[in-house]
């Protein structure tokens, strides 16, 4: 029995270590991910990035034959730009400027070519 503790305790020590840098690096991801302010592809079936869009805004505006890029992501509040700007809709125009818009200002989001799950085979 007594021969039996330190390989327990061995055991115990490799199980612990094994935990602890499981929890370490699930952190570390997750702030990573939180401190990254790039542009973001939208992974469902909303519109897919690179669609040609004419967009509508709120106070009659619009945005002709835009390419939707994606969104930006979420900005912590440690920041130094404003919360408000957060997932905000990346555009490109024609002449390849970039287009930020706040979802709540558009109206309608009008798509030029159809998906590819739409196209007849």
């Amino acid at each position: 029995m007594e021969s039996s503790i330190p390989i327990l305790i061995a055991i115990a020590a490799i199980t612990g270590a094994i935990i602890v840098l499981a929890v370490f690096f699930t952190l570390l991801g997750r702030v990573k991910d939180r401190l990254r302010h790039d542009i973001t592809v939208p992974k469902s079936s909303f519109m897919e990035a690179g669609a040609r869009v004419t967009v509508r805004m709120r106070d009659g505006t619009r945005l002709e034959n835009a390419r939707f890029v994606g969104f930006t992501r979420n900005i912590p509040y440690e920041s130094e730009m404003p919360h408000e700007l957060s997932k905000m809709m990346v555009f490109e125009t024609e002449d390849g400027k970039r287009v930020y818009i706040l979802p709540n200002k558009v109206s309608q989001l009008e798509q030029l070519d159809l998906p590819r799950s739409f196209t007849k085979t």
